[in-house]
């Protein structure tokens, strides 16, 4: 409130002071404009924006006093002028240096908190997220040892509630592990390490994942690798882009109905190595094509309600490829049918 005052007590000073020094001609008139800065600076938005309302009442009542002969236009004091203006206009511009240079200490300062307070969070994930992961890990193994008979054999409504807490565990382990994932990539602390990888042999071990999937809903998964990457390694993090198209093709056997097909494509365009998901899904509407890739967001589908997933699977793999200085997008297909998601790499190709 002491820097509304100081500026308001400004405003009525200079109006008055303005008026008696010959108005638009007072050697005053530089702290006008500084006023409402003030204002803002030191007591917010709405206080600048009154303090400024009343400047400009006070410019339009001395030019309304200047057309109807109202200032009193005395002898101008050249040398009063001069020493005036010059005190004004040095205040003025040391009032804005300084007030330049508040902000900027004050921008930096908050820089610095919130590095500290994400570096903090980051710590704060990384940690809770490896303390869950153990005892999750100790649930699933105890799980799958019930599945499996090993303390008896479990009768139906049994086994339905041990299916539950598997399916449950393996959910809150992604969503742990996808937490992780984040926190390392927000913090530098996960590199790329680039080896020679066979295309099609990474594509035929992601499809080995799917197989159970795909059969259980009578869905086609075909690869079609380019003849130019044919025998070749390309430079890749494997174990990061096997994770993006983990990914995708996990998105993609999630929401294509029964019956449908899933497609994988490789190939090369303008030195840049293409990997291309395509599924026979509902299309994702345009408006959503590059939220999709923002945490956690989710665009809801009929088609598999039983499988909510984390959203982090996008933001990871978008992530993932821009660690390789590709890009990762999302491009619907016609009536309203499959989604293609592409992802352009580098076409780097080892020597090895």
């Amino acid at each position: 409130m002491a820097g509304f005052f100081a500026t308001f007590s400004g405003v009525l000073f200079l109006a008055v002071y303005t008026f008696y020094d010959g108005g638009f001609f007072s050697a005053a008139m530089p702290w006008f404009p500084i006023l409402p800065l003030f204002a803002v600076f030191y007591a917010g938005i709405r206080p600048g924006l009154f303090i400024g309302g009343l400047v400009i009442l006070d410019l339009v009542f001395l030019f309304y006093c200047h057309q109807v002969g109202l200032v009193p236009i005395a002898a101008v004091d050249i040398e009063r002028f001069s020493l005036i203006y010059l005190i004004s206009i040095s205040a003025v511009l040391i009032l804005l240096l300084s007030m330049s240079s508040m902000y900027v200490n004050w921008q930096k300062a908050l820089q610095q908190e919130l590095l500290i307070a994400n570096e903090a969070k980051n710590e704060f994930l990384s940690g809770v997220s490896h303390e869950l992961r153990n005892p999750l890990t100790s649930i699933l193994g105890f799980s799958e040892s019930l599945a499996q008979g090993y303390a008896g054999v479990l009768n139906e409504r049994q086994a339905k509630y041990n299916k539950n807490i598997g399916d449950s565990g393996k959910h809150l382990l992604t969503l742990v592990d996808g937490l992780l994932d984040i926190s390392k990539i927000e913090s530098g602390k996960l590199e790329t390490t680039l080896a020679g990888v066979d295309i099609n042999q990474l594509y035929l071990r992601v499809k080995s994942l799917f197989e159970k999937s795909i059969r259980r809903k009578n869905i086609s998964l075909q690869l079609a690798v380019d003849d130019t990457l044919v025998d070749k390694a390309i430079l890749l993090d494997e174990m990061k882009i096997k994770q993006v198209l983990i990914n995708l093709v996990s998105n993609a056997v999630k929401f294509t109905p029964q019956g449908g097909n899933i497609k994988l494509y490789a190939s090369t365009a303008d030195k840049k190595l293409v990997l291309r998901v395509c599924d026979s899904g509902p299309s994702i509407p345009s408006e959503f094509h590059e939220r999709v890739f923002d945490r956690f967001f989710q665009v809801h589908s009929s088609t598999d309600s039983k499988d909510p997933g984390t959203g982090l699977g996008l933001a990871i793999s978008r992530s993932f490829v821009e660690m390789h200085d590709g890009r990762l997008f999302l491009e619907s297909g016609s009536d309203n049918i499959g989604n293609n998601f592409t992802c352009e790499l580098p076409l780097r190709v080892s020597s090895e």
